[in-house]
Formats: structure tokens, C-alpha cells, sequence
């Protein structure tokens, strides 16, 4: 994101210099926290600023992305009874349950998921990250908790992700006399602003402008695509009424690993797709 907040601030100093006139006004949000709670997008929506178009620079190796999924951090919280290891059938194993959950989710939930995508960002996933559970071998796990990725699409709720999932800790339960079950999202992974997906439509100003970047910049609009990651361009639209493309330079591939980096060239050239975005959105020519 340093890259993007470079390419973003370099086009902001050269709108200022040109001396052309335009129609609107440019603004640059550096907002904290996405990673988490988005507290600087929220912060920014609560505070009723308005603009008419965004793009959110993450990395997409500067072509055009419309959209992207929901998220939703959700925790399991699976709760039997210990027993000596030697006489497991006299305790409810709680690992035991969360397994039983996991090989529910595989084969009853995903196949619904192929049946509800969505014609631009895709079908819903799920994907159980961390697993904690018991205190050693010779003890019949007593708690068990999951968590789990689930990224939705438009039309999904978070109340309507947790009725499916509550309905197979149900179907858990009954299997296992003594098990009790609980889903929560997870502590610290949103503020009060439901991480919903984002959908732009390709025909939206924000979207010609920034394709006619492209032509202008790049040679070619390039493919219209859609963002692996989840970004604070959802809340944007959804709760500040602002179409959003998500468009910057670096590889998502490289992101949060040693190899993290991005290069110059693309910053360059973010620099210039920003810059020739607004003028083409907010009419500096």
C-alpha cells in the first residue's frame, strides 16, 4: 500500500500543478486499519463525506478490478466433556465434534456454494484456518475452537451464514449427546460495518474514466477483473454510496510474505493512471 499512497500522492501534486481547470474536486483518503476493523473507512463514511467515485489502490498489477467478495472471521466453539484417555467413552470429545463440523461443512455446505455465485466475483468459499483443542494426549479433548474464512457474495447475510452453519452444529450435537456448540465472528476482525462484497457496475463513470486511462496510459483497457482480497472498497459503496474500482500497482501473489515488495515501474505507471483518471472523471482538460 506504500506503493499505491506514492502513485497516489505523485498524481495529486501533478493535478495541482497543471493549472487546468476542472470541474471537481480530487481527495486522498489514507485510512488506517483495513487489515481489521477498517476503523479509517468507517471513520471517514461517519464523518459524511461524499465523493462520487474511488479506487482503492491495492495491489492488482494496475489493472481494473469491479469487485470483489464479502468476509466474514468467524470462531467455533466446541464444548464436550474430558475423560481419561484410557476410557474415551466416558467423555464427549470435542475435537472429535469440530472434526465431524468440518466434514459437514465439506460435503453439504460447498456444493450449495457453486449453486448461489454470483456472474462477476463467483461462487461463496469457506476456509477453516486455525484449529485449538484439549491440553494432551491422555485426555479427552473438553473444548475445541475453529476459525474460519468465509467469503460471501451479494444477497448472503451474516445472519443467513450463520443460520447454514448453526444448522450443521445442530445436526453435531444430535450426533453427539453432551456436545455443545456456539459460532461468534471473531474478536477484532470488523468495527460496526458488515464487510459486505463489492459489485461496480463496468458502464459507471469511475470505470470508463479509468478505462480510458488504461487506453491512454497502458495501450489497452486490459481484462476487467475481479479482486481476490477483501478491501474498504465494500463499506465505500455500500454505506457511503460511492462507486469503487480497486486498481494499484504490486502483485497480490507476493503480498504478506518476505517477498513482498513492489516495483518501480508499476508505481510509475499507477502514478500516471491515477493522474489521467481524474482528469478524464473530474475534467481537467
Amino acid at each position: 500500500m506504500k506503493g499505491a499512497l506514492a502513485a497516489m500522492a505523485a498524481a495529486m501534486a501533478a493535478l495541482a500543478k497543471s493549472g487546468l481547470p476542472g470541474r471537481g474536486r480530487v481527495t486522498l483518503a489514507a485510512v488506517i486499519a483495513e487489515e481489521m476493523e477498517s476503523l479509517g473507512a468507517e471513520h471517514l463514511i461517519k464523518s459524511e463525506f461524499h465523493a462520487d467515485g474511488a479506487i482503492i489502490g491495492e495491489p492488482t498489477l494496475n489493472q481494473i478490478c469491479l469487485g470483489h467478495k464479502g468476509l466474514e472471521w468467524l470462531e467455533f466453539e466446541f464444548r464436550g466433556r474430558a475423560a481419561h484417555g484410557g476410557t474415551p467413552d466416558a467423555g464427549v470429545n470435542a475435537i472429535g465434534g469440530a472434526s465431524r463440523f468440518v466434514e459437514l461443512a465439506r460435503t453439504q455446505l460447498l456444493p450449495r456454494f457453486e449453486e448461489r455465485a454470483d456472474p462477476l466475483i463467483g461462487p461463496p468459499t469457506l476456509n477453516f484456518g486455525t484449529i485449538q483443542g484439549g491440553d494432551q494426549p491422555s485426555t479427552v479433548a473438553a473444548r475445541c475452537v475453529l476459525t474460519a474464512d468465509r467469503r460471501s457474495v451479494p444477497g448472503e447475510t451474516f445472519e443467513s451464514i450463520c443460520g447454514e452453519l448453526k444448522d450443521l452444529l445442530t445436526q453435531v450435537e444430535s450426533e453427539m449427546p453432551g456436545l455443545t456448540t456456539m459460532i461468534r465472528r471473531v474478536p477484532g476482525g470488523m468495527a460496526t460495518m458488515e464487510h459486505v462484497a463489492l459489485e461496480t457496475a463496468e458502464e459507471d463513470p469511475v470505470v470508463e474514466a479509468a478505462s480510458e486511462a488504461r487506453r491512454q496510459v497502458c495501450g489497452a483497457v486490459g481484462e476487467l477483473g475481479t479482486f481476490p482480497a477483501w478491501t474498504d472498497g465494500a463499506l465505500l459503496a455500500r454505506f457511503g454510496g460511492i462507486p469503487t474500482i480497486v486498481m494499484g500497482p504490486g502483485d497480490l501473489a507476493v503480498a504478506h510474505s518476505p517477498r513482498e515488495s513492489v516495483a518501480v515501474d508499476q508505481v510509475l505507471e499507477a502514478a500516471r493512471l491515477y493522474a489521467v483518471t481524474a482528469s478524464e472523471f473530474c475534467g481537467y482538460r
